[in-house]
């Protein structure tokens, strides 16, 4: 597929299914590229091979690209972890070992950042990677980098390893801009929805899902059957507040 074939299919999906449809398709061509590279024996960088990482795993330098856009703040946010397990688990949902260990991996490189290099994480992609491959790629590393943090640091970091990954320009920043403007767009819902729930965006999924139960408990309409109709209806415009909040909150972390 040619670049502008596979960027029309990308406005096709984004026009039919959103931006959760634009996220999937990258993750799909991921897969399909980068699940056909046999394990080699190249060295991953620090890492002891005795400890039992005898030979590469394609999927570790997107670990490695992930664990360098989170250490550009130097903070590791839940979110970011929530993010690259969702993705993680997308990619592989029947192997729970395949994703343990490439998350201990991502643990590994944001301890210990000197363990790995990120242009030799790049060179591998781009030893692998078609072109198109190499766009679906970029498009994850932005969509995890500007959910996580907007500034002009991150742009300019995701500019680098675009033009580091041999993507043209316009691509580039046709990528950036699409997700910034998402972004920018609904950032103003997106905290709407936390605030709903009564929950930070620094909360794991799990305690998420926690509140979103409480929630429900306390304002189910079905306990107030008793009450004037005025109260009902009130509870029922608030309990669809509730699980329009939670189920936006579900599709954009990636978790049921």
């Amino acid at each position: 597929m040619s670049c502008f074939g596979l960027i029309l299919l990308f406005v096709i999906v984004y026009v039919i299914f959103g931006p959760i449809g634009v996220v999937i398709l990258s993750i799909i061509l991921i897969i399909s590229s980068l699940s056909k590279v046999k394990q080699t024996n190249i060295s991953v960088n620090g890492f002891d091979q005795k400890k039992g990482y005898p030979s590469y795993d394609p999927f570790i330098d997107i670990i490695k690209i992930f664990s360098y856009i989170t250490l550009l703040d130097s903070v590791v946010s839940k979110e970011e972890v929530e993010y690259v397990k969702s993705f993680l688990i997308s990619l592989f949902p029947n192997d729970t070992q395949r994703v343990q260990t490439l998350m201990y991996y991502y643990k590994e490189f944001n301890e210990s950042p000197n363990r790995f290099n990120l242009n030799e994480a790049i060179e591998n992609i781009n030893r692998f990677a078609k072109y198109e491959e190499r766009l679906s790629i970029f498009s994850v590393v932005v969509d995890f980098s500007l959910k996580s943090r907007k500034s002009e640091k991150v742009r300019e970091t995701l500019f680098g390893i675009g033009k580091r990954l041999n993507l043209n320009i316009y691509d580039i920043n046709s990528i950036i801009n699409y997700y910034d403007k998402f972004f920018s767009k609904d950032i103003d819902n997106r905290k709407r929805w936390y605030s709903i729930l009564g929950v930070s965006e620094e909360c794991s999924n799990d305690e998420i899902k926690r509140a979103y139960r409480d929630l429900v408990k306390k304002t189910h309409p079905d306990k107030l059957r008793n009450m004037p109709e005025t109260v009902v209806k009130d509870a029922e415009s608030r309990i669809k507040e509730i699980n329009e909040a939670y189920n936006n909150i579900k599709m954009e972390r990636g978790f049921s």
